[in-house]
């Protein structure tokens, strides 16, 4: 059978421990590890952000209604949304409530308008569907339909969107004026 070796008696307060080791920093010679420069792993945080980076392969540039989108719905018309972020795999877009919801795995066309007449289509699946509560919105997460008209138009766009949001500055109502002199 084996032992069970009792540590308790020798456990340090954090403070206390802290305190101690930095105390024998000073005895220590130089190239060994001091005790400020280890740190403690928190696995929970590790896995999370682990499964987010695995979540996302590709970067997304969040787009704050720089330009209108509508879905297509057969039959009806169209539905007004607002794209919320976009990458070379996917895009994100978000419907009111109210509105109701597409289904995980549905075909959706969407129409990105450049101005108020001339607009691309995009055809994407809904990958899922989360409710943010706070905006009052369902945000759809979704992949491109790979196809020839889909890949060459958005691989362009998306260049052209991660290029503009990093030069993008914000109108704060600049005078606008009616003649040059």
């Amino acid at each position: 059978m084996s032992k069970v070796i009792d540590l308790s008696s020798r456990r340090q307060s954090s403070s206390t421990a802290t305190t101690s080791a930095l105390s024998d920093n000073s005895k220590l010679g130089s190239g060994a590890e001091t005790f400020t420069d280890s740190f403690i792993v928190d696995f929970e945080s590790q896995k999370k952000m682990m499964d987010q980076k695995e979540r996302r392969t590709r970067t997304r540039t969040v787009l704050n209604e720089m330009m209108s989108s509508m879905v297509v719905i057969p039959e009806r018309g169209l539905l007004k949304v607002t794209l919320h972020d976009i990458s070379t795999e996917g895009l994100s877009f978000d419907t009111m409530v109210d509105e109701g919801a597409f289904a995980p795995g549905e075909e959706v066309s969407l129409r990105i308008y450049i101005n108020h007449k001339t607009y691309f289509p995009v055809c994407v699946t809904v990958k899922h569907v989360s409710e943010k509560s706070a905006q009052g919105t369902l945000r759809h997460g979704a992949i491109l339909k790979k196809d020839a008209t889909n890949d060459v138009v958005l691989q362009y766009f998306v260049k052209f969107v991660e290029a503009a949001s990093a030069l993008m500055k914000k109108d704060n109502g600049d005078l606008m004026v009616n003649k040059i002199s």
